[in-house]
């Protein structure tokens, strides 16, 4: 079983890798930031299987070994009302994309053996991570998380080519075909940006 991935919003996008048996969870490589399209030779970026990206995009990648094999995300509408998209997209796409404010974006693609690569890129500025860790309730080792402090909050998520998340016009609802909240509650989100969205890759 791989170890789950969150990419999650706080302010800044997060992502953080999850050890099962505990651990910091490192995924080290997101912090350098170099050139992916195109590549600043000599250059071993983009790694093997990523998906095309846009000219002049830098940014950092990390292979995480898997298989994974699902996604599913929830969300917080402005009214704080958690939803989630009804069905857990499995099998998982071999791509998806989550957007955020400020012109940051951050790419899964599914590889031989179910392995994902992860890919933080812009093509506005570079991004600029940060990898913060704790460790709560006593636990021998901590957990590692990486924060794009240059990104927004997430805005839009598609996966295979398809949109099934959006956020991006904070005048109305987010956009999510199939959310379903909470037994007893209304039916859709209110309008308004999100006061949180996550994914967990798994």
């Amino acid at each position: 079983m791989a170890n789950p991935i969150v990419i999650d919003c706080g302010g800044s996008t997060r992502v953080k890798k999850i050890l099962v048996g505990g651990g910091f969870g490192e995924m080290n490589g997101l912090l350098d930031v170099v050139r992916l399209n195109p590549p600043s030779p000599p250059s071993t970026f983009p790694l093997p299987g990523t998906s095309p990206l846009p000219v002049g995009a830098t940014g950092s990648q990390h292979r995480a070994g898997g298989p994974y094999a699902n996604l599913s995300i929830v969300f917080q509408d402005a009214a704080g009302t958690p939803f989630s998209i009804a069905v857990p997209l499995a099998p998982l796409p071999a791509n998806f994309v989550v957007t955020s404010n400020a012109g940051q974006s951050l790419m899964g693609d599914v590889v031989a053996g179910g392995d994902l690569i992860l890919t933080v890129f812009s093509t506005v500025s570079d991004p600029l991570v940060d990898a913060k860790q704790n460790r709560a309730d006593g636990a021998a080792s901590g957990r590692r998380r990486y924060v794009v402090v240059n990104a927004g909050a997430i805005k839009t998520v598609s996966a295979g080519g398809v949109a099934i998340f959006d956020a991006t016009n904070t005048a109305i609802a987010p956009i999510a075909p199939g959310a379903v909240g909470p037994a007893g509650g209304p039916a859709a989100p209110v309008a308004g940006a999100p006061l949180y969205v996550s994914l967990v890759v798994s």
